[in-house]
C-alpha cells in the first residue's frame, strides 16, 4: 500500500491530528526545545519561521513539504539529524502561496515533479472538499491542509521515524501558513 493510500482523507482539515500537541496557549518562541521545521524551499519561509519561534530552530527543505520517506539513505541522514540535534518538536508548514499548492489549483502544467503528483492525487480525491467554497484563499489552505495531513500521515507511521519519535519523546505539529498576511494555524 503506498503512502497517499495510507493516508485518511476523511481526516478534516483544521482538526487537531493525533499525536500532536495544542500549542495555541504556549509563546511560541519561549519553549527551549530544538525545533526541526519540513518547509519547501520556494516558500522562503525561513524568516517568518525565526520571527514566531525563535533562532532555535533547524529546516530542512523539501519540494512542496513532501519528506522522502522512500530513500533510506535520506532517512537515516535525518534521523541522525534529529538525535545529534536533540529536536524535540517536528513541523510539518505549507504556505498557501507555494507554487505547487496553487498550480494544483488553478490547474497549470507543472515541472513533472513527485510533489505536483502527490498534490493532484490529493486534489482530485478531496474535490469537493477543496472546492467547496469559491473563495481561492479558502481552496489554498483547504489543500495545504491536506497536505500537512498527509506529510504527518507519513511521519507518524514511518517505520524508522515512528520508533524514533516514541523512543526520544518527538512531538510532530502540523502547520498552514500565510506569509502574506502573517498567520500561522496549527492543525
Amino acid at each position: 500500500m503506498s503512502t497517499l493510500e495510507a493516508f485518511n482523507p476523511a481526516m478534516l482539515p483544521l482538526e487537531k491530528h493525533p499525536g500532536t500537541s495544542d500549542l495555541a496557549s504556549r509563546n511560541l518562541s519561549q519553549t527551549t526545545n530544538n525545533k526541526l521545521f519540513l518547509v519547501c524551499p520556494f516558500s522562503g519561509l525561513e524568516p517568518f519561521i525565526r520571527e514566531k519561534y525563535g533562532n532555535n530552530v533547524y529546516f530542512l527543505t523539501v519540494l512542496g513539504t513532501h519528506f522522502q520517506a522512500d530513500e533510506a539513505g535520506y532517512v537515516k541522514k535525518v534521523a541522525d539529524f534529529i538525535l545529534r540535534e536533540d529536536i524535540k518538536e517536528l513541523y510539518v508548514v505549507n504556505d498557501i502561496s507555494c507554487r505547487f499548492i496553487n498550480k494544483t489549483l488553478k490547474r497549470e502544467p507543472g515541472f513533472g515533479t513527485k510533489v505536483e503528483y502527490l498534490l493532484k492525487q490529493i486534489y482530485i480525491e478531496n474535490y469537493l472538499k477543496v472546492r467547496q467554497n469559491n473563495d481561492l484563499r479558502e481552496q489554498q489552505v483547504k489543500l495545504a491542509s491536506l497536505n500537512v495531513y498527509r506529510q504527518m500521515h507519513v511521519l507518524l507511521h514511518h517505520k524508522v521515524l515512528s520508533r524514533l519519535r516514541l523512543k526520544h519523546n518527538i512531538t510532530i505539529h502540523g502547520v498552514v501558513t500565510s506569509k502574506e498576511t502573517n498567520q500561522m494555524i496549527m492543525i
